[in-house]
């Protein structure tokens, strides 16, 4: 996993790249929707999008070189929910 990390209603961590993590974003993305339509509707389309295990959880950085081109590192998470499974 990578180190980014993110806290939850209840202020438990939830590491990039699990399931706990993005929908802790799906959560924040609805209370914004209460100002923006628009965010609520992605946030319900990437709910349904991981429901119906249609959805990728990939992170890609670039690597670090003094400004150029270094090319990139790619990780793809598994966040399916394996009770439903």
């Amino acid at each position: 996993m990578t180190s980014s990390t993110r806290y939850g209603g209840v202020k438990t961590a939830a590491t990039q790249g699990t399931r706990e993590y993005f929908l802790d974003i799906i959560r924040e993305m609805k209370k914004r929707g209460e100002i923006n339509p628009a965010e609520r509707k992605l946030a319900r389309q990437l709910e349904d999008a991981l429901d119906d295990h249609k959805l990728d959880c990939i992170v890609v950085k670039g690597e670090k070189n003094a400004g150029e081109c270094a090319g990139y590192s790619m990780r793809q998470f598994d966040i399916a929910d394996r009770s439903t499974l």
